[in-house]
């Protein structure tokens, strides 16, 4: 199961790394037509980048999620956490599968009122970009059941790269 959940992160590691490269082609090309006369400027250029900046949020957020680097408030003291850590996990991830749980039921809401909604500019029907919600929420649920099983057993899964 460890190998399809990895292959399953370089998978959304990748398409985050496509979006990325689309977002900084983009906001480039809207930044240079800004000042160059001759270059044409296009409305769905600022669209677009919203949407790739979206799914990587999306995307991005599931796989801190799995890697355990998810952003986190400290607010009980290190001895504590010492002493009582795998249980301060277990309750973490199952706070994080809570939240990942209503992004899927959300999220599929979501995708429904987009495919009757197309994009201003780009032309896109917006179930596609409401798409990044239950995407992220799956892996997060997937991800988050993996590293709860793993700190209830007293295991840890995955080194952070």
């Amino acid at each position: 199961m460890r190998r399809v959940l990895d292959v399953w992160e370089s998978i959304l590691v990748t398409l985050m790394t496509g979006m990325l490269a689309v977002f900084t082609i983009v906001v480039a090309y809207q930044v240079f037509s800004r000042y160059v006369e001759f270059v044409p400027r296009f409305f769905w250029t600022e669209e677009i980048s919203r949407f790739s900046f979206i799914w990587m949020l999306f995307l991005g957020a599931a796989v801190a999620v799995r890697r355990k680097t998810h952003f986190v408030i400290d607010i009980l003291p290190r001895a504590l956490h010492e002493r009582h850590g795998r249980h301060i996990d277990v309750f973490v991830f199952l706070v994080v599968l809570v939240v990942a749980i209503s992004m899927v039921v959300g999220g599929y809401y979501f995708v429904q009122m987009g495919m009757k909604r197309i994009s201003t500019a780009a032309g896109i029907h917006l179930a596609w970009i409401y798409l990044a919600i239950p995407v992220s929420g799956i892996s997060m649920v997937v991800f988050a059941f993996e590293r709860l099983l793993a700190s209830y057993r007293g295991q840890q899964p995955r080194d952070v790269p």
